[in-house]
């Protein structure tokens, strides 16, 4: 398994839920996400779990995690991001189900949610 902070031949590690079932038709979805924001040793400590978690269909439909790659829109090299994407900012109850989902699994860092 690909650890975040210790990846550095790309930007981003990605997992995609291939069960999820968009409630939507691909042009009608307008996506937003949970933003987790943590220094690297968080950032590789949580992002298996959140992969796991996704990929068991108890997310959303994808997420991904920053990785070591020096990226010239990093804010700073200390902390990285994981992204928790979700199907439709309009839909709340789809929104803080993943956030209680999240907060399930242990996190208990500040999540900020924003459109894609």
């Amino acid at each position: 398994m690909l650890i975040p902070s210790k990846t550095t031949d790309r930007y981003w590690l990605v997992a995609i839920d291939e069960n999820h079932y968009f409630h939507k038709p691909q042009r009608e979805r307008e996506s937003g996400k949970w933003l987790l924001f943590a220094e690297w040793p968080e950032i590789d400590h949580w992002w298996p779990i959140i992969r796991d978690a996704l990929l068991s269909g108890n997310l959303g439909h994808s997420a991904k995690a920053a990785t070591g790659k020096e990226n010239p829109k990093a804010a700073d090299s200390e902390t990285g991001v994981i992204c928790i994407f979700t199907d439709d900012f309009n839909d709340t109850s789809d929104i803080l189900r993943v956030a209680d989902a999240l907060r399930q699994l242990g996190i208990t860092q500040k999540l900020v949610y924003i459109l894609d």
